[in-house]
């Protein structure tokens, strides 16, 4: 009860739950007008389905829509209309030599990708899944950046170390970025508090379940249109 009570204040408003005065009962106030509660709902699945087998619904992957649902979140953290931020990772089609281009074009910074090595190149996202960023109108090197990697499920804290921003831009980028990118980490799960400190130690600008609904207002409509279909039709179908 303690813990439904901190995750009430924690998502902002955004917790889909109510708690009846006895203090046993909890019941939904889901209501699909409502982005965070259609948010957290989608976040409750994707922590406990198992996304290996069950990631596909409605024809929609949604490990992949999280990196769609975490770009959408770090830019409102930013500052909303003034913010940027693209999905590197998997969701996004092409190579990773163009992905990093594309970066570079957009950050403006960084002169390309480069290979640091005589063999081919089979990274896919360097584990790097979403970067946002708040740009000067003046486009010049020198921005408050942040690199994220992203996790659906439970089996996720032996990867919150992983994301290394300055071992990515040494070895991928040519040329540099001038500021260090901020290191940060998104989980679909609602993170133990009594490990939050190290976790954040560990991972950096932490994210979970409801930091990512605290920070999700105003949707877009077809991010949002398809966490309710990729819902809906898992919250059926599922293997559990």
């Amino acid at each position: 009860m303690n813990e439904i009570e901190r995750r009430m204040t924690a998502c902002g408003d955004g917790y889909p739950f109510l708690l009846k005065p006895v203090g046993t009962v909890l019941k939904s106030k889901f209501n699909i007008k409502n982005d965070k509660f259609v948010l957290y709902i989608y976040l409750l699945l994707s922590t406990r389905l198992d996304m290996k087998s069950s990631r596909i619904h409605a024809k929609i992957d949604g490990a992949l829509l999280f990196e769609e649902v975490c770009a959408h979140v770090l830019k409102n953290y930013l500052g909303g209309s003034t913010a940027k931020a693209l999905v590197f990772g998997t969701a996004t089609k092409g190579s990773f030599k163009n992905k990093v281009e594309t970066l570079c074009k957009e950050l403006h910074e960084g002169a390309g990708f480069k290979n640091p090595n005589s063999a081919p190149v089979f990274d896919k996202d360097g584990k790097l899944d979403v970067v946002a960023w708040v740009p000067f109108s003046d486009l010049s090197v020198g921005q408050l950046i942040i690199f994220c990697q992203c996790k659906t499920g439970t089996a996720w804290e032996e990867d919150v170390a992983k994301l290394n921003p300055s071992a990515f831009i040494s070895k991928w980028i040519d040329g540099t970025i001038a500021v260090l990118p901020v290191r940060s980490f998104c989980v679909s799960e609602a993170c133990n508090r009594s490990r939050w400190n190290s976790l954040c130690i560990d991972a950096g600008l932490l994210f979970d379940r409801c930091r990512l609904v605290d920070f999700c207002d105003v949707m877009e409509l077809n991010l949002k249109k398809n966490i309710l279909n990729w819902t809906s039709s898992a919250a059926t179908t599922a293997t559990y």
